[in-house]
């Protein structure tokens, strides 16, 4: 027996008009709870698509706006610009078009991204249509920006291509007067979110700063809603109640941070209150057929249907305060019993949309994470490129200003070496000036060696004679010490575009390095290979079973005159010269080490050009 013929049983059965009264009474406070509970629901809704809407463009504006904190390396020329941001931005699904924008707000350079190519290969570049509209939007955007914000972004407009709902995102210099990077940004990536997060009768859709409709996320029948006008709304979160196709609907509506638009939730008011719908009071004059023996049942039945609407309104109010687990068990087959399993069926469909936002912010903040390590390591790059350079330049002017009175100074003291006697009192100390005269020689050559212009002519160099020869040249000495050498090299040749004797002089000062750490050791052994990496590059790995190096140390061991060693003779140059040097190859190599288990060196540089592979 469902419950509406519960009801015509008590009003056949019973003249307690008081009790109806009661039971009335407690359904439309029950009616009301549930009702602040699903509004507070809706709002916790809004707001976190509302939230996650900013998250996503705000995280490619941030994307943009990185490569701006170094305005000096972005490139100047047009097809430098188009290659530059060909690499970075071409493979971007999310993404339209991304263009270069000086300080004056003129175009430099713009393409086409995602999955669009360019006819016979190579990158995707605008028409002339679309170049002029980029560049009319664009200078639209930052003519109207505020000083000092690092991005901005525009109204949302059809895409001139794909005519899709898309926004402009662009990124600009700290000081705001430097150039920008513009993106067109498409949004049908949120588009399909809200599709998807929508439950069944319910909807999601975004309004425009004018209170137009600009992304709906509707599966149900019945079309788009229509579009609110702006003055509906405040800034802030909020509530309210419009019709559709002559049904009334029950929405909540939170602001998009920094956009101007609004997340809006909605749900028809009848599904909302579907189950309650069935305990509207019967006929009134059903009640002249009740009997007084019907009161204490009546009594019952509804102390059960206030008891259970009271869980019902407790879970609303459990999930409201973002207890998404919360379930009711009633244990009932009528309708309330009905409205417990859609509210359960709820709460679980709330759940897996919460546990997907965390998941889906979880990555994006994994991103971030990541896009800053990067940052952070061109930033270490670049600083000690330019301690590196200003050395080379300190050495070169050392090198003039010194070399000549040193060579005067070691010049006289060889001679009188030659006309002093083997037991003149003077002649030790004579001996250890000169000694010390040709070390000074030895360090300033050493200091040339980071000077950027002093490298040999650039040519397809073969890595893997370069490192058998350098092996060969300390044979004796690796052969003295018991250190076994292991090559493995990758099949084929190793070409690089590079100086032969720089490179050659790396791989001698590093293996040099690698005996040194080795002494004492009870294993000694060096391992030497080589990969080409995608037809791209060549990385060669060095590693020793030496001492290790402190890892507080790891950050400063490029820089000039650091040295782990204790001898009096190391000068701290080697590592920085071999930077110097595969630097200037346009190369990286790096330092891993676990001190007490050994060394590796990774060397990694880039292919030479297959014309030149051919010809060389």
């Amino acid at each position: 027996m469902n419950l509406r013929h519960k009801f015509l049983l008590l009003l056949a059965l019973t003249a307690a008009a008081p009790a109806l009264m009661t039971g009335l009474l407690i359904r439309r406070e029950m009616e009301d709870q549930l009702a602040q509970a699903l509004t507070e629901q809706h709002q916790r809704t809004a707001h976190g698509e509302a939230q996650h809407v900013a998250l996503y463009v705000r995280a490619v504006a941030e994307r943009l706006a990185e490569p701006l904190s170094m305005p000096d390396t972005l490139p100047r020329e047009a097809p430098e610009a188009e290659a530059w941001l060909t690499a970075r931005y071409a493979s971007q699904e999310r993404l339209r078009r991304v263009g270069l924008f000086d300080a004056r707000g003129q175009m430099t350079a713009a393409i086409s991204t995602g999955s669009r190519e360019a006819p016979g290969g190579g990158r995707a570049l605008l028409t002339p249509q679309e170049a002029e509209d980029f560049q009319r939007r664009t200078q639209a955007l930052l003519a109207g920006a505020p000083t000092g914000r690092p991005y901005l972004f525009s109204e949302p407009y059809l895409s001139a291509v794909h005519l899709r709902p898309t926004v402009l995102v662009a990124g600009r210099a700290p000081s705001g007067q430097g150039p920008s990077l513009v993106a067109e940004l498409s949004l049908e990536e949120l588009s399909h979110r809200l599709s998807t997060t929508s439950q069944a009768g319910s909807r999601l859709f975004l309004l425009d700063g004018a209170g137009r409709l600009l992304l709906d996320g509707s599966t149900g029948a019945g079309g788009p809603p229509v579009p609110f006008q702006a003055t509906a709304f405040t800034r802030q979160a909020g509530t309210f109640h419009y019709e559709e196709g002559g049904r009334p609907w029950l929405a909540a509506f939170s602001p998009v941070p920094e956009l101007g638009w609004m997340a809006v939730a909605a749900r028809p008011h009848e599904a909302s209150f579907a189950s309650l719908g069935g305990l509207s009071p019967a006929t009134p004059w059903l009640v002249a057929l009740v009997v007084t023996g019907g009161l204490a049942l009546a009594l019952f039945t509804f102390r059960s249907m206030g008891q259970s609407l009271a869980q019902l309104a407790q879970g609303a109010r459990q999930l409201a305060q973002g207890n998404l687990q919360h379930r009711i068990a009633l244990g009932r087959k009528d309708e309330l019993g009905d409205l417990a399993d859609a509210f359960n069926e709820m709460g679980r469909s709330l759940e897996n949309a919460h546990r997907e936002l965390v998941h889906v912010n979880g990555k994006l903040l994994e991103q971030v994470e990541e896009q800053t390590r990067d940052l952070k390591q061109t930033q270490e790059q670049l600083l000690r490129s330019q301690r590196l350079v200003a050395v080379g330049d300190l050495a070169a002017g050392m090198a003039h200003e010194m070399n000549t009175p040193l060579s005067v100074i070691t010049a006289n003291l060889q001679l009188l070496l030659a006309e002093s006697p083997e037991d003149a009192p003077e002649r030790p100390m004579l001996s250890a000036a000169h000694r010390q005269a040709l070390r000074m020689a030895e360090i300033i050559r050493e200091l040339r060696a980071l000077e950027a212009r002093q490298r040999g002519e650039m040519a397809p160099v073969d890595l893997h004679p370069v490192v058998e020869r350098a092996v060969e040249a300390r044979i004796q000495e690796l052969d003295t010490a018991g250190v076994h050498v292991v090559c493995r090299f990758h099949a084929g040749q190793a070409l690089v575009l590079g100086d032969g004797k720089a490179l050659d002089d790396v791989f001698h000062r590093l293996l040099g390095n690698a005996l040194s750490a080795m002494e004492g050791r009870p294993e000694r052994r060096i391992t030497l290979a080589t990969y080409v990496i995608g037809r791209q590059a060549v990385r060669v790995e060095l590693s020793d079973t030496g001492r290790g190096i402190p890892r507080e140390h790891l950050d400063r061991l490029f820089n000039p005159f650091f040295t782990t060693k204790q001898q009096w003779s190391d000068k701290g140059l080697s590592l920085a010269v071999c930077h110097r040097v595969i630097e200037v190859h346009g190369g990286k190599i790096s330092i891993q080490s676990d001190e007490g288990v050994g060394t590796t060196v990774t060397i990694e540089l880039p292919m030479a050009p297959a014309a030149q592979r051919t010809a060389g």
